[in-house]
């Protein structure tokens, strides 16, 4: 993650895909097993990242990327990938990211098993929004600061995404993708009340988000779930990587290539190539294991739930 390497380009990646005896381990494994790359970057024309992103082995309390969260069973208590990017002026959008991704982790930690999945992601992520605003207060320099977070809490089978902003959360099942978030931005509110022709909103508009985490002391948290089927890959990025790829380039990208690190790489390569003048960040999550079923045959659509929604008010 980038908490302690500041604004160089960075890439985690604890295993050898093509290790023999991760292969095995993976093969003999119950359960759900997840593998994981990620990369994050300043764009070429920035001075500092804004971007942040967490993978979290909730049962284990491993994070970070190393070996033993790389590739790893889902235990109890499930496993997280979060990506946050960061809003404000001067490194106010920086310290909002590392402290949303990081808030999060401690926030699922407290949160009482009894709870379901995804009662404990909404309610970590209100309590983030809640801690990141307070914190704001009592900074003058930070005032202002905000963050979109897209986070996934993959429990057993399923995954399940929390959504705040505009950083988005894909499924990748075969040759088809899908987008699982919905932006919350006022481009998208525009679309969704039949504006036809989106140029007419003027730029400064047309590119803020609609709510952001630490910007008042409560949020709308849109909240979807997916049921995973083996070999699914979840990808989940900033708006400066899909700003300048396509979601056909991110399937071909996960296909073509011969590791989860190399797919990133391509990513993060195109969208640089485009423009890349944002924060660019892409983690990319492949699901094996003898609890899930069989991808050949099961469309995404029945395999996804959305379970609350962002109303604009």
């Amino acid at each position: 993650m980038r908490t302690t390497l500041g604004t160089r380009d960075v890439d985690y990646y604890g295993g050898n895909e093509t290790d023999p005896m991760a292969i095995s381990t993976r093969r003999q494994s119950s359960g759900t097993t997840m593998s994981v790359f990620a990369r994050t970057s300043a764009g070429r024309n920035c001075h500092r990242n804004d971007d942040a992103f967490l993978v979290t082995d909730l049962t284990t309390g491993n994070w970070g990327l190393g070996p033993d969260v790389t590739t790893h069973r889902i235990g109890a208590c499930g496993s997280l990938v979060a990506v946050s990017d960061g809003l404000g002026g001067a490194a106010a959008g920086e310290v909002a990211s590392e402290l949303a991704v990081l808030t999060l982790r401690e926030s699922l930690a407290e949160m009482p098993q009894s709870l379901s999945p995804h009662q404990r992601l909404r309610l970590a992520v209100e309590m983030t929004n809640y801690r990141i605003w307070n914190h704001a207060g009592l900074s003058p320099g930070l005032r202002g600061m905000g963050a979109a977070l897209t986070a996934a809490l993959i429990h057993e089978s399923t995954a399940y995404i929390a959504q705040i902003g505009h950083s988005r959360a894909y499924l990748i099942r075969g040759e088809r993708i899908k987008q699982l978030t919905v932006d919350q931005s006022f481009a998208q509110i525009f679309a969704d009340a039949g504006t036809d022709d989106l140029e007419k909103i003027g730029p400064s508009l047309r590119n803020k988000i609609a709510q952001a985490l630490g910007t008042q002391p409560r949020v709308q948290v849109a909240m979807t779930s997916v049921e995973l089927n083996r070999d699914d890959h979840l990808l989940v990025c900033s708006n400066g990587l899909y700003n300048n790829v396509s979601p056909l380039e991110m399937m071909r990208a996960v296909h073509e290539t011969a590791s989860l690190r190399d797919a990133c790489l391509r990513l993060m390569e195109r969208a640089a190539e485009r423009g890349g003048d944002d924060s660019l960040t892409v983690v990319i999550a492949r699901f094996e294991g003898d609890r899930l079923k069989p991808a050949a045959g099961c469309d995404i659509t029945s395999s996804y739930e959305v379970i609350s929604r962002y109303r604009a008010l």
